[in-house]
């Protein structure tokens, strides 16, 4: 146990930091916060019905459950009370605690320890916290999907100074590295999400950071506010981050008309997929300035994850809750994305195995084979 609190608490350290390029904002999540601040578009909606099935008795499922979020008043917190207020309306005999501790990071811990029953999750962390990898000092089995893709996600991305793209005379990501052109890159700061995925995309080019200064390349990581700051001014060339969508501190730098977005390479988006539980995204040119037409990338998706020992009814009972509640987004607009076609796929669910509740009732609403 105490091991467990230690782990948390640096976690949530992290979590401070993390995901959307280190920002101060709820939107950084996984290790840092959690889903866009700014709404999503409320056009967005299932493109599929799951088939209901009245067989199921839900008043037969009972008991007290929680599900870990982050710090109360973030996105987060709000899309977890969101998610116990259908569990419970559909369940009359079930009472969910909304935990506000944790984060992206800290939350497969408390899964994995059985001390959250459900739990928010960013799919690459997901991924890794399952499989032991990146931060994750061991495997943590008992980590299972429920429901993927919640909201819109977060994606990846590299942004160029345009002044630093003529003056460095490159189009791509990997003309830079090929070439070896000295260039200031900016990022997280070191330990969060945005800083780890700038490694995982240095790890493709067979690179790391001292590899880069060899060449001459200088390294800056600071909170993300600061680092689209010195983007905007051409302090720094390059920055790579992790943007939860139209997120502020992006958007209103972007508006000055500096930022070029620079399209990650199909190999590159294979690797991360393939290797690190990433998703497809598209990155719309309405989101950003600077984005000139729609181009796709890769995506942290926010999940529901569960302890995988729960009973098979119980997230039956849960997965069907969400699914079948009329519209996530009608209670929390960030949530008018939510598909439950796309929530069943383990793409969508950093590529870890669903719980065999949640697999169950997919198969019965006609959503998986």
């Amino acid at each position: 146990m105490k091991k467990i609190l230690a782990l948390l608490l640096a976690a949530a350290m992290v979590l401070s930091l993390a995901a959307c390029g280190g920002s101060n904002n709820e939107t950084t999540a996984a290790p840092t916060t959690n889903a866009p601040t700014t709404a999503a578009p409320t056009t967005a909606g299932p493109t599929a019905e799951p088939t209901k099935d009245s067989s199921f008795d839900m008043n037969s499922v009972t008991g007290n459950y929680s599900i870990a979020s982050f710090a109360v008043g973030g996105s987060w917190y709000t899309m977890a009370t969101v998610c116990g207020d259908a569990f419970t309306s559909a369940c009359p005999n079930v009472t969910v605690e909304v935990l506000s501790v944790a984060g992206g990071e800290g939350n497969p811990l408390l899964l994995q320890s059985g001390e959250a029953d459900f739990g928010l999750t960013f799919g690459p962390v997901a991924n890794w916290a399952y499989n032991g990898i990146i931060i994750y000092e061991s495997a943590n089995p008992k980590v299972a999907s429920v429901a993927g893709k919640i909201c819109l996600p977060h994606h990846l991305d590299i942004i160029i100074n345009k002044d630093s793209q003529s003056k460095l005379g490159v189009s791509t990501f990997d003309e830079l590295i090929e070439k070896k052109i000295p260039f200031n890159l900016v990022t997280a700061v070191v330990g969060s999400t945005g800083e780890l995925c700038a490694n995982l995309i240095l790890e493709y080019y067979g690179l790391k950071y001292e590899d880069l200064e060899g060449w001459g390349c200088n390294i800056i990581h600071t909170d993300s506010s600061t680092a689209f700051e010195q983007l905007k001014d051409g302090i720094s060339d390059v920055g790579i981050f992790t943007n939860g969508y139209a997120q502020t501190d992006c958007n209103e730098a972007s508006l000055y008309g500096t930022f070029r977005w620079m399209q990650l390479s199909d190999g590159l988006m294979t690797f991360l997929k393939t290797n690190y539980g990433f998703s497809d995204v598209t990155v719309k040119s309405t989101e950003f300035t600077g984005i000139d037409n729609d181009f796709p990338a890769v995506g942290l998706t926010t999940n529901i994850s569960c302890n995988a020992d729960l009973p098979e009814d119980v997230v039956y009972a849960f997965t069907k809750a969400l699914c079948e509640n009329g519209h996530l987004g009608d209670s929390y607009v960030n949530m008018a994305s939510f598909d439950a076609a796309e929530a069943c796929l383990l793409s969508n669910n950093g590529n870890i195995p669903l719980h065999p509740g949640a697999e169950r009732y997919y198969k019965d609403a006609g959503l998986l084979p």
